[in-house]
């Protein structure tokens, strides 16, 4: 399991966390964090996909007001979109 965390101002809880959680049950997970490099989200976890040759994604769906949304699109649905593999999310 590897957890990717983008550096890109917008972690409010940070990947460790959650490697910790999943420690406790079991799971060895590797905590990723990549830089943003001015791409969106979205491409660096697109990008990764492909480096990883990940068979899945999990991630968690958030929503933004409605007017950034429609401006500037969402990672939520371009996952949704375009992403290679099945993907999981919760919210």
């Amino acid at each position: 399991v590897t957890l990717l965390e983008i550096d890109d101002g917008s972690v409010a809880l940070p990947a460790g966390d959650a490697a910790t959680y999943l420690s406790r049950h079991g799971v060895k997970p590797v905590v990723s964090t990549l830089a943003a490099g001015g791409n969106s989200a979205s491409t660096v976890i697109l990008n990764e996909i492909g480096n990883q040759a990940a068979d899945y994604l999990v991630m968690g769906g958030f929503g933004h007001a409605r007017l950034t949304e429609a401006l500037f699109g969402g990672v939520t649905r371009r996952m949704l979109a375009e992403c290679p593999v099945p993907t999981l999310l919760a919210h």
